[in-house]
């Protein structure tokens, strides 16, 4: 379902663990092709809350099946060199993702697994579009929720946005879900969608609360530090190092909220204290229960030497990129075997489908921003602020976590280096943090070119395309170069 076909009908509203854990729609009676009824949605501080925690869940859940995080982790993960596609060409849409063929044959651009990229954040961004006047123009939201909401509102088109214009490019900015406009939109310059980006989030930096108080005590609602923290991310992007290092320094300096966990199995645990954000499981909703996606997708099922079901697993590159005594390679990779041979796989999220359960306890939920980002962030920034000593400062707390020695790189040169190799090994099989470092870092050619199973790589494949439903239905848009 596109982000057109959407905007005819009636808003669904994902409910979490203390509403139903599925998805209903709050309005039965179908709304106009050139609109959509929301004031129900949006009658009451309840119901409010119930339709922007559904924005958090469409980002992850499965259930209404506009789960695009974990998507984001394997597809692009894929496009790197950090994950193989357990499957092979036997899946034919995600082995183009895999070998970087997207632009060979005719099927490119009705790539299924393409279509998930592109419609699930949209889903995302038309539901904070629906929100953020709804919100505003409602009657029965206090002022204070009002306002709140409307920051996590902004929080979650930003994210969203980030990850539609670093995996597409000019993608439509669509701010309303007037069907009249957002059908007729252009390519947006990625310069412009960074703009709404930033702006999205200084507006819920200035919403949002500096604790974390509307999760009832959990890091399950986006705070002013998250937001904080996705600034620092973008600003990295756009080549802004000392508005990355600020925002960075923001969030690393809050220490009494913020800490990076001395044992790297215990990161992922549900509110452990390096989560800035994470995304909370409803253990009794069908597919996930209390795995969360990458669990259920990167953990093999059954016992070693039966046909496991795992979509993915590590590549000899990114196994080998893990030093000796990495206590990441310890702690976060697993191994099986099948047909008599090994395979590694990411065990950052202990649960999968071998003992996930209903309604059974949920030791862990899914992270989106974490501290240890901010640190190789700033050390990245530092670099090009020529502050070699701050970089180095950062990039060895990291190292120090992982019971890793000092980094002996000194050099601006090295230092870039020895960061891009450090988030290789830290942010692993995370939201395809590799596949955009490597295209940002300009080397995602050279690396990739050299790995047989990525040796078709060519310029065009940095982008994916543009789904061919979409330019059937926009007659403003126009696919990515080369495709």
């Amino acid at each position: 379902m596109t982000i057109y076909h959407i905007l005819r009908k009636g808003l669904p509203v994902c409910l979490l663990a203390l509403l139903s854990g599925g998805c209903k729609k709050l309005i039965d009676i179908p709304a106009p092709t050139t609109s959509i009824t929301t004031d129900l949605q949006f009658s009451s501080n309840t119901l409010a809350n119930a339709a922007i925690i559904s924005l958090y869940y469409s980002a992850f859940s499965q259930t209404g099946g506009h789960n695009w995080a974990s998507f984001i982790t394997q597809y692009a993960g894929s496009s790197s060199d950090e994950l193989i596609l357990f499957q092979g060409p036997t899946d034919a849409s995600a082995y183009q993702i895999n070998s970087n063929t997207l632009f060979a044959g005719t099927g490119t651009s009705t790539n299924g697994d393409i279509g998930l990229l592109w419609n699930n954040p949209y889903y995302t961004v038309y539901m904070a579009n629906a929100a953020i006047p709804s919100l505003a123009s409602s009657t029965g939201v206090s002022d204070s929720l009002r306002t709140e909401y409307t920051g996590e509102a902004k929080f979650m088109r930003a994210l969203a946005y980030f990850y539609l214009t670093n995996l597409f490019g000019n993608v439509p900015l669509a701010l309303s879900i007037d069907y009249n406009i957002t059908s007729k939109l252009p390519n947006a310059a990625q310069a412009d969608i960074y703009k709404q980006i930033v702006q999205d989030l200084h507006d819920a930096a200035g919403s949002l609360a500096a604790d974390f108080s509307l999760g009832g005590g959990e890091r399950i609602r986006a705070t002013k530090w998250a937001a904080y923290a996705l600034l620092s991310r973008v600003y990295l992007y756009q080549g802004d190092w000392t508005n990355a290092a600020a925002m960075a320094d923001s969030v690393i300096n809050h220490t009494q909220s913020f800490s990076l966990v001395t044992d790297p199995a215990a990161v992922f645990n549900k509110n452990s204290s390096e989560a800035i954000l994470q995304f909370q499981l409803n253990s009794t909703a069908y597919y996930f229960y209390n795995a969360t996606p990458d669990g259920y997708y990167f953990l093999p099922y059954g016992a070693s030497g039966s046909q496991p079901t795992v979509t993915d697993y590590l590549s000899p590159q990114q196994v080998a990129a893990f030093e000796p005594g990495d206590q990441r390679y310890a702690k976060w990779v697993t191994s099986f075997v099948s047909g008599g041979q090994t395979y590694f796989t990411a065990y950052k999220y202990t649960i999968g489908q071998a003992t996930y359960a209903s309604g059974a306890a949920v030791p862990q939920y899914y992270m989106a921003l974490r501290l240890a980002e901010l640190y190789l962030i700033r050390a990245e920034a530092r670099v090009h602020n020529n502050d070699l000593a701050g970089a180095a400062a950062d990039l060895n707390t990291i190292r120090a976590r992982a019971a890793l020695a000092p980094t002996t790189a000194a050099s601006p040169d090295d230092l870039l280096n020895a960061i891009l190799h450090e988030r290789q090994t830290e942010l692993f099989a995370e939201w395809g943090h590799r596949w955009l470092d490597l295209k940002r870092a300009g080397k995602a050619l050279s690396v990739l070119s050299a790995i047989p199973l990525h040796a078709a790589i060519n310029q065009t494949q940095l982008l994916y395309p543009i789904p061919t439903t979409e330019l059937t239905l926009d007659p403003n848009l126009r696919q990515n170069s080369g495709y």
